[in-house]
């Protein structure tokens, strides 16, 4: 079948409990989609209205596979990649400083003679960083990855979206500011609420910065927390 924008797409029609993977022989420019239907209790249909009901509030379509048609993908991937570039050249900058400073070091207790070079490899004190990372001052210090990129999505409706990478490298996409309703504000293919953590843990990075990029006002990704508080 072909979609309005004369896409080939590959439509699936399954009862499972869990939806299908990616068929990789169909090519990258092919889209896979499928209607899904949870299977029933055992003697739930017993009859052709039971079977009407149960598929029309449970099935659902899926997208498998999107084929970036429009670029919108590739166009989120080369955000991401500019937001981890900045963050590789700050934290190179900050490495070279730190090597300097213990050559310096190194090399003038050498010049002056009071010990020699070993002892001064061994006791020669560890160099600070010329700009030490101060105190997460942010609501989710107590989970956010320290020294990770924040991405900031403004939207036209007035709400926003922060994504913030959690302690054990998850992604996790938290409202904010916050507001009333956030767990059920992104569809499904984002992700699931997390209410302790008070955000979606995102299981689809892309389908989610596909869906916040439609409906952006402003966009805005630092390192440092000061820069997103202006730009919300």
């Amino acid at each position: 079948m072909l979609t309005d924008s004369g896409v080939s797409v590959v439509l699936y029609v399954d009862v499972a409990a869990q939806p299908n993977t990616r068929n990789p022989d169909l090519g990258i420019d092919v889209g896979e989609v499928q209607f899904l239907i949870p299977s029933p209790e055992p003697g739930q249909l017993r009859a052709l209205s039971d079977a009407i009901s149960h598929i029309s509030r449970g099935g659902g379509f899926h997208w498998i596979y999107l084929p970036d048609v429009t670029g919108q993908v590739a166009a989120i991937q080369e955000e991401a990649f500019a937001a981890a570039t900045a963050l590789e050249r700050e934290y190179e900058k900050e490495r070279r400083s730190q090597e300097k400073v213990a050559q310096e070091i190194l090399s003038l207790r050498t010049m002056s003679g009071r010990m020699p070079l070993t002892e001064v490899i061994l006791n020669a004190p560890q160099p600070q960083p010329a700009n030490p990372s101060p105190t997460d001052e942010t609501p989710w210090a107590t989970w956010r990855k320290p020294n990770t990129t924040f991405m900031f999505y403004g939207l036209h409706d007035g709400t926003g979206w922060m994504i913030i990478t959690h302690q054990d490298q998850r992604l996790i996409a938290v409202p904010w500011p916050f507001f009333e309703g956030w767990d059920r504000a992104l569809p499904e293919r984002c992700g699931k609420a997390d209410l302790e953590l008070g955000g979606v843990s995102m299981d689809n990075f892309t389908a989610t910065a596909l869906y916040l990029r439609d409906k952006q006002k402003v966009m805005r990704f630092s390192t440092i927390w000061q820069d997103i508080l202006n730009a919300a």
